[in-house]
């Protein structure tokens, strides 16, 4: 209780207070979240550098559709079957 009432008799003290603990807080969020992702890289892709996943495969032109992998095609299937959905809603209005 006292707490409370000491706070409130000095505002711009809480305030640059709590801006400093907050931003401390949201600078130390964001480096661990960049530590996650390059270690979540590393599980998910052992011996395969970022740098080499960035560059852009070489473009196939021939006939012969690239196979999908599981995630591919159940976005497509998504898409679809929300295309589908959203098709038959228009007509019913």
């Amino acid at each position: 209780m006292a707490a409370g009432i000491y706070l409130f008799t000095v505002p711009l003290a809480t305030y640059l207070t709590l801006t400093i603990l907050f931003s401390i807080s949201f600078i130390s969020l964001g480096v661990a979240e960049i530590v996650f992702s390059i270690q979540y890289h590393k599980s998910l892709y052992p011996g395969v550098s970022i740098e080499s996943r960035n560059k852009k495969a070489p473009v196939d032109t021939g006939a012969v559709s690239p196979k999908l992998t599981a995630y591919e095609k159940n976005l497509l299937l998504a898409y679809y079957c929300n295309t589908k959905l959203l098709q038959g809603l228009l007509r019913s209005t």
